[in-house]
């Protein structure tokens, strides 16, 4: 009989991974046949390494882990290893952009963000359609 594959424990120290552990984690159980949704639960809280593990507890006390659904733990854990960015932060990059000398108002416009991106392509679409150039 074939040992069962070990999936290795997360590494906080590497947080823009969280996403990909996840992902390998579905897959995991997925090949391991774990379909009981408290299986599931032990087997992330088995695998996931010890600082993860501690780093779930504190973020759901009091609340008790075994208590707790995978997709609460998960979910606590997204918003604490990978926050999305906010809607201010967004601003404030924004409004700290600076046009460097030389360039063009154009340019300094279209590299404003990604607010703007739907926006931008639809002009830079336009633009090059009439045989402008932006360059």
């Amino acid at each position: 009989m074939e040992s069962p594959r070990v999936l290795e424990p997360f590494q906080p120290s590497e947080p823009d991974t969280w996403e990909d552990y996840v992902e390998r984690f579905e897959f995991f159980a997925e090949a391991q046949g774990i379909t009981d949704a408290s299986k599931r639960r032990a087997t992330f809280l088995s695998y996931c390494g010890p600082e993860t593990f501690k780093l779930a507890k504190a973020l759901l006390a009091p609340a008790k882990l075994s208590e707790t659904s995978l997709k609460d733990i998960l979910a606590c854990l997204t918003s604490h290893l990978a926050p999305t960015e906010t809607k201010m932060a967004r601003r404030m990059e924004f409004h700290k952009r600076q046009q460097h000398a030389g360039s063009l108002y154009l340019h300094f416009w279209l590299n404003c963000g990604s607010s703007l991106s739907t926006a931008t392509s639809k002009i830079w679409k336009r633009l090059s359609w009439i045989g402008l150039s932006v360059v």
